[in-house]
């Protein structure tokens, strides 16, 4: 799980979309990116931390958080990210989409529901130590 704090902007875009990438070749099948906690964004830096996830070779799920009351991540945002990615607001309901995911070969996907209870096999856990700028991270909680 990757958290971020703070704006996602064309200048912090670079340092975020490194940090994904790490999370997507660390080994874990699905990562959660919670943006629930951005306080400014544009479409620039949004745009380049989606096309440097496209880029990426994601073999599980990918989820969003964001927070439907925010005015920095606006109602139309939502609805376009939505389009593209799977949209959760919040942490939770995120992280059990991605235990409810197979994890196919080659490529992001949605969850599809199952009868299965859910499992949380894997999370990503941002630390200080592992921020370019403790701006842009915070640690997820244990």
């Amino acid at each position: 799980m990757c958290g971020v704090v703070g704006g996602v902007v064309l200048a912090t875009a670079p340092d975020l979309a490194d940090k994904l990438g790490e999370a997507v070749h660390d080994g874990r099948p699905h990562v959660v990116i919670d943006l629930s906690a951005v306080t400014v964004h544009d479409s620039i830096g949004l745009q380049a931390v989606f096309a440097a996830l496209d880029s990426c070779d994601i073999e599980g799920h990918l989820a969003v958080v964001v927070d439907p009351r925010s005015a920095a991540v606006t109602r139309p945002d939502i609805t376009a990210l939505g389009d593209v990615i799977d949209i959760h607001h919040d942490l939770a309901g995120a992280l059990r989409a991605c235990a409810r995911a197979p994890i196919p070969t080659g490529g992001r996907h949605r969850a599809e529901v199952t009868t299965e209870p859910p499992r949380i096999r894997r999370i990503r856990h941002i630390t200080d130590a592992d921020a370019p700028d403790s701006s842009l991270w915070s640690p997820c909680p244990t």
